[in-house]
């Protein structure tokens, strides 16, 4: 009496397929939601960036020697922090606010940098 089905071998050579499918699938979706991130912290940098060289430079002929909301009044607050949730202000922050030539409350220039998954840093500087 032959059995209509598929043998251990097969069986097993099934399994290994979908395991491989899904640790494949995995991958892919882990890779998408990285570059996601890197795209969250470019727009934030970019919008800071913009909201300093455009807004602040503008009404102060400086720049902050920190950021705060009140320095960057009229951007989107989601910006603040990074895809992890942390505050620029946390040491442990992809995004960095780095002022330079300060004297007092104002600062000649300044350094946006972004730490990123699947790139180089995104730097955005105002040399």
């Amino acid at each position: 009496m032959r059995f209509k089905g598929m043998s251990v071998v097969e069986l097993l050579a099934f399994i290994g397929f979908l395991v491989v499918a899904v640790i494949v699938g995995w991958w892919q979706l882990s890779l998408a939601a990285a570059g996601q991130r890197d795209s969250a912290r470019k727009a934030a940098v970019n919008a800071m960036y913009y909201q300093l060289t455009d807004v602040y430079y503008a009404t102060h002929h400086s720049y902050p020697p920190t950021l705060s909301e009140a320095a960057l009044a009229g951007i989107d607050t989601k910006y603040l922090r990074d895809p992890r949730g942390k505050a620029m202000t946390d040491p442990t922050s992809d995004i960095r606010y780095q002022p330079y030539s300060c004297n007092g409350l104002s600062c000649a220039g300044f350094r946006l940098q972004a730490r990123l998954e699947q790139e180089a840093d995104f730097v955005q500087s105002t040399n």
